[in-house]
Parts: C-alpha cells; sequence; structure tokens
C-alpha cells in the first residue's frame, strides 16, 4: 500500500474514524471515509460495551497495540471540548461455584505463571497491568463493594486497570473530527457493495452511488467485513455472537464492572447509576456465521430472564429493576482471539477485524494502516495479528 494516493475507509465506527484519523495525520494519502448510516458510529460502535484497559489476559501480540491505544486515548480525552469521558473502575470476575472458582484460579495461574497457594490468600501479577486474585472469604476484606453480595463469591480476578467510555459513538466522532481537520472526507448514506480488484490488486469500490476509484481500501465495517471481502474474493476466518444489552433503571452504588465466571453475564455501571448487562457466550468455538442486518433489537425473553436472574445472585438490590432499555449488536470473533490487522492477500486492500474488543485496538490498528500506506513502522510488532497467520 506504500505511495497510495488515494485510499477509501469502509466504515465510519471506531475502527474507522482511527484508521482515517492516522491516514491523514500520517500521510499524504487522499482519504475518504464511506459510512453506509445516516450517522458515523451508530451501529456496532454504538452498541460497544466500551470497555478499555488491561484484563490481564492478553496475548504477547497484543500487549503492545493496547499500550499504544491507551495512550492514544489519554491524550484525546484530555482534551477540555472532547465529549465522551472514560470511567475508570476496575473489573471484578466473578466465580459464584466452587468450580467457577477452580476456572478463574487456573486462568491466573496459567495466564501468570503463577501458584496460588493458599484458599484465603491474595495473590497480584503483573503483565501490562496489576490483575489481583481474591478468594471469597479475602475479597470484602479487600474491596469496599455495597451491594455486592460477597458472600455468594467464591473468588474473584480483580483487574484494576479496567474503564469504559461513557458514550462510544461521541468517541469516534471525536476521532472522525481530528480526522477531517486533517483533510479527510466522511461521507455518510453511502453503502459499499463490492471491493473492485483488478489482476491482484483493488482499484476502487462499487457503492449505491456507483464507482468510486481507490489506490487502497481499508475495510473496518465490523460484522459486514466478510461480506465485504468475499466480494474481492478474499476469506476473511471469522465468526460472529450475539450482543444482547439491557440497560436496568437502577440506581446501586459505585462498583466495578462485573463479569460472571459461570453464565458469561457482565454488568457495566453508567455515570447515572443505571447498569448496563450483556451476556458473552464465548469465543470462536461458540460462535457462529451471522447475518448483521438480520438481527434485530429485541433481546430474546428466554436470554432476558437468564441475564436478570444472574445479576440476581450478586447484586441482590438489581433484582427488582425495570429494563429501561435494550438492544443486539454483533461481535466479530477470530479463531486465536487475536485481532486481524492488515493487509489481505489483494494488493492495497487491507481489513480491520477485532475479537470483540475493537475500540480497545482502533487505535493501533489505524497507526498499522497509516503505516502501510505511508512506508514507515508502525512502533510495535505486527506479525501476531497479520492477516497472513490464519491462511
Amino acid at each position: 500500500m506504500t505511495d497510495a494516493d488515494r485510499v477509501v475507509v469502509i466504515g465510519a465506527g471506531i475502527a474507522g474514524a482511527s484508521a482515517a484519523d492516522h491516514l491523514a495525520r500520517e500521510t499524504d494519502a487522499e482519504v475518504v471515509v464511506l459510512e453506509r448510516a445516516a450517522e458515523p458510529a451508530g451501529e456496532t460502535t454504538a452498541r460497544s460495551g466500551a470497555f478499555v484497559g488491561f484484563w490481564g489476559h492478553e496475548s504477547a501480540a497484543t500487549v503492545p497495540l493496547l499500550r499504544y491505544g491507551i495512550r492514544y486515548y489519554g491524550r484525546l480525552l484530555s482534551a477540555a471540548e472532547t465529549e465522551p469521558r472514560f470511567v475508570h473502575g476496575g473489573r471484578l470476575r466473578l466465580a459464584t461455584t466452587a468450580a467457577g472458582d477452580d476456572a478463574i484460579r487456573t486462568t491466573f495461574e496459567s495466564d501468570f505463571n503463577q501458584v496460588i497457594r493458599e484458599s484465603t490468600a491474595t495473590e497480584t501479577a503483573t503483565k501490562g497491568a496489576p490483575v489481583q486474585y481474591l478468594s471469597g472469604a479475602a475479597l470484602d476484606e479487600t474491596l469496599v463493594l455495597p451491594g455486592l453480595a460477597t458472600d455468594a463469591v467464591t473468588g474473584a480476578l480483580y483487574s484494576p486497570g479496567v474503564g469504559y467510555v461513557d458514550d462510544p459513538a461521541a468517541l469516534a466522532r471525536a476521532v472522525l473530527e481530528r480526522a477531517r481537520a486533517a483533510g479527510a472526507t466522511v461521507e455518510t448514506g453511502t453503502t459499499v457493495t463490492e471491493i473492485l480488484t483488478e489482476a491482484g490488486r483493488v482499484t476502487g469500490v462499487r457503492t449505491t452511488d456507483g464507482r468510486r476509484r481507490a489506490d487502497a481500501v481499508v475495510a473496518a465495517a465490523g460484522p459486514w467485513n466478510r461480506r465485504l471481502l468475499d466480494t474481492a474474493d478474499v476469506t476473511l476466518p471469522v465468526r460472529n455472537t450475539r450482543g444482547p444489552m439491557l440497560v436496568l433503571d437502577t440506581d446501586e452504588h459505585g462498583l466495578p464492572a462485573l463479569y460472571h465466571e459461570e453464565t458469561g453475564v457482565y454488568t457495566r455501571q453508567n455515570r447515572d447509576g443505571s447498569l448496563f448487562v450483556g451476556h458473552f457466550p464465548g469465543q470462536y468455538e461458540n460462535a457462529s456465521v451471522l447475518d448483521p442486518d438480520a438481527i434485530g433489537d429485541d433481546v430474546p425473553d428466554a436470554r432476558r430472564e437468564r441475564s436478570l436472574d444472574a445479576i440476581a445472585r450478586f447484586l441482590p438490590g438489581a433484582r427488582d429493576a425495570t429494563v429501561a432499555d435494550e438492544w443486539v449488536g454483533v461481535r466479530t470473533v477470530t479463531p486465536d482471539g487475536d485481532p486481524v490487522i492488515g493487509p489481505t492477500d489483494v494488493d492495497g486492500l487491507s481489513v480491520l477485524a477485532f475479537n470483540a474488543n475493537g475500540i480497545q485496538y482502533a487505535p493501533a490498528a489505524g497507526r498499522l494502516v497509516a503505516a502501510d500506506v505511508g512506508g514507515f513502522d508502525p512502533g510495535f510488532p505486527t506479525t501476531g495479528v497479520a492477516f497472513g497467520r490464519l491462511r
């Protein structure tokens, strides 16, 4: 992609916004962002939990990418005019059964090459940021957690470095404004239907309004990426999971984000006290190929009931909370759990595909595609997230 004159970025969510920002500021290319919706970042990005930080299970390939993203967001969100705010509350991965406690102990020991020697001990390890194992007995003597049923917890992993952006769509818009200020053009209401190639090289895209020439194309369309790459005869080996989200009208005490080991249900508290309640069903082996256009916004009744039942186990105060809002997003998951970022087998065509944590890795992804176009070193290793590793 070196020396590209015109780069078309497909998608104006956080991934496309970051690609446009880095391309516009760090290369001489003409940058055009094409977004199918009427407003940027209104689909996958807006439906995200918007977590950012070190969870503790990051691979060696993704740690430097996450470090870059943390620096990027720290500077961006420090600007006085930036609308979204970062809430730094940490995250607790909770187990409420003996089997669940065994699972998180095993995770902690394998991720950090450490042995938990006493059932009541707390162990802290560092990989990117501190992560602490807390037994159920030690939890309420270590952290102030009003409203949490600590007597039901058999063990927990505490990741203090995790927080979230309270308005992910506003975050993407702020990044797009940086891109515009550096010369990028953003067009909404323009649907890309095909990536055009000739003799193994990208030549442009076809939209509902006609053909657009391009020397390089960046596919940053979230769950629509697979469909787009198919038109260029590029197979993107990703699957999808549904991301149901409930907003509970409650006023709990300020707590860390919570993840329930046994059910995959998680919470994130908003600044107004309401709770986001989501569900993560697992990784690639639990995923399937979904059509994002066929997924409605209504959370299935059975899923809603299971999520609310799980929350009631460890947050009794939320038991009678009403559901104020709900939606369903579509996540992308990769075979090895790491992002797929960078050039594909078609010359000039790059893809940004994440493993359900797009907001975390979007800044590094933008930096990487800009380095491809500009012919410079992005400043972090890229082989661990390269498209070719999955071939």
